[in-house]
């Protein structure tokens, strides 16, 4: 008769490629039947600036997959499971884009991460819906892009709209939604005058502080200084409905004044506020807005120092500065028209109405030298110097690994040992180098200990092989 015999090994893990977003990026063994979910687990998992949502599975520098883990978490769905790994494959975690925050009457309040074109209505249903005492009122605060923006007075908005007129709202990053309670009976205010957002807001259990912080400036020096805020005014209808009763609030008490229903706020602007000349800065700064320019002159270095300095996506060669004029037309409307000012250096003397722009740089690295695949590769925050060169396709022979060095967008040279560069975090507009080495002949003791050791291992490995077979 004929016998089979069946011998099972040992399982062998497989190198998967970690990148982008993950608490211990580079290459990492995983047991061979891991999915994605369980690889990511096995290294630690996403760090808090990752995506939970555009996971990439990349095989052979195309993109074979995307994962959202959000089916997972809300309804146990494990869509990802049938997703097999092999050797070498890269799992990317991506920059979070958009992240909302909902907060009252849902049944799970959190910080939430939208894909683009997600609305209210779609965060609504991952907070689990409205609770019982859910009103259809919503408190909406939204961050106005940048391109949109006037200033950076005007950065923010928040009003009060009704759920089923808001419900297809597109979300951006950073806004916030509180899902009010149901008032014992209707009730409203309304305010009026010198707030950046005028108009209706519900006055259950609210404070005359808590609404005038929705409806906006308070909160903004420069904005602040043209509100007579020692003199706010409410109308208060009187319970035989024939007159009302003015009561005057300063702004330091209105946190212990109580709205009560039908109450009329009035904000006044302060006539007496001298409109000091200003200057804008926007863009790629730590602290964007709009800043006085006193009576001392001040400089384009000394204006960039106040608004906390360039971010790392920008340089001193992507400012540009505009100058605005505001004239008004025949009808007696204002037009609001700007110049670009040439020649800009960092001792250029700021003028009123001037606009700093702080341009970043397109969000991509180049690899240049001994590699497969020289060229652009995509940039993620926290990239390094070894992942930008994985992606251009890796090093070639003879190259001069301990020599590779970084130039950065403003021309400086950053020159980075082998080890040091494993780790070393890139900027978007970086320029990575890896020198061939002239004469082959060289001794190069880093590459040889380098290349020595991944050479002994396979020897190992298969010694051990033919030892297992005797």
């Amino acid at each position: 008769p004929t016998k089979l015999m069946l011998e099972l090994g040992k399982l062998k893990s497989i190198n998967i490629y970690f990148s982008g977003h993950i608490e211990n990026p580079g290459i990492n063994l995983v047991h061979p039947f891991s999915d994605i979910f369980s690889a990511i687990v096995q290294v630690g998992g996403i760090n808090d600036k990752g995506s939970l949502r555009e996971i990439q599975l990349i095989r052979n520098g195309k993109i074979i997959d995307k994962v959202d883990f959000y089916s997972f978490f809300m309804d146990g769905k494990n869509n990802f499971s049938n997703i097999k790994l092999i050797d070498g494959d890269v799992i990317h975690i991506p920059n979070v884009k958009n992240r909302v925050l909902i907060s009252g009457e849902v049944n799970r309040s959190s910080t939430y991460e939208l894909l683009l074109n997600e609305s209210i209505s779609d965060i609504i249903g991952y907070a689990s819906g409205f609770t019982s005492d859910a009103s259809s009122t919503l408190i909406l605060s939204q961050v106005i892009p940048v391109k949109e923006r006037s200033s950076d007075d005007n950065a923010r908005t928040s009003i009060a709209v009704n759920f089923k007129s808001a419900e297809l709202t597109i979300l951006n990053n950073g806004d916030s939604i509180n899902v009010l309670s149901i008032p014992s009976v209707d009730s409203e205010v309304i305010v009026y005058g010198r707030v950046k957002s005028p108009g209706k807001y519900p006055a259950m259990n609210n404070t005359l502080k808590n609404i005038l912080d929705i409806a906006g400036g308070f909160d903004d020096p420069i904005f602040r200084k043209t509100i007579r805020e020692d003199e706010l005014l409410v109308l208060r209808q009187n319970s035989n409905k024939f007159y009302s009763t003015q009561i005057a609030v300063s702004y330091k008490d209105a946190d212990q004044f109580k709205l009560e229903q039908n109450d009329k706020i009035f904000v006044y602007e302060d006539i007496n506020y001298k409109n000091n000349p200003t200057y804008r800065v926007e863009g790629e700064v730590f602290k964007p807005g709009t800043y006085p320019i006193g009576e001392d002159k001040i400089t384009l270095r000394e204006a960039l120092s106040l608004a906390g300095g360039l971010t790392e996506l920008s340089s001193e060669k992507n400012l540009t500065i505009k100058q605005e004029f505001t004239t008004v037309d025949d009808g007696g409307n204002e037009i609001t028209t700007s110049e670009p000012v040439n020649s800009v250096t960092l001792d250029f003397q700021i003028g009123s109405n001037s606009v700093i722009i702080a341009s970043p740089f397109e969000n991509v690295v180049r690899v240049e030298g001994n590699v497969y695949n020289p060229g652009l590769v995509a940039y993620d925050r926290g990239l390094t110097m070894s992942q930008a060169i994985v992606q251009a396709g890796g090093y070639k022979p003879y190259s001069m690994k301990k020599r590779a060095y970084v130039q950065k967008a403003n021309g400086e040279i950053d020159k980075a040992n082998l080890f040091r560069g494993r780790t070393k975090r890139l900027s978007p507009g970086d320029t990575v180098i890896v020198p061939l080495n002239p004469d082959p002949s060289d001794f190069d003791i880093t590459t040889f200990v380098a290349d020595l050791s991944t050479t002994l291992a396979n020897i190992a490995a298969i010694l051990l092989i033919v030892d297992n077979q005797k």
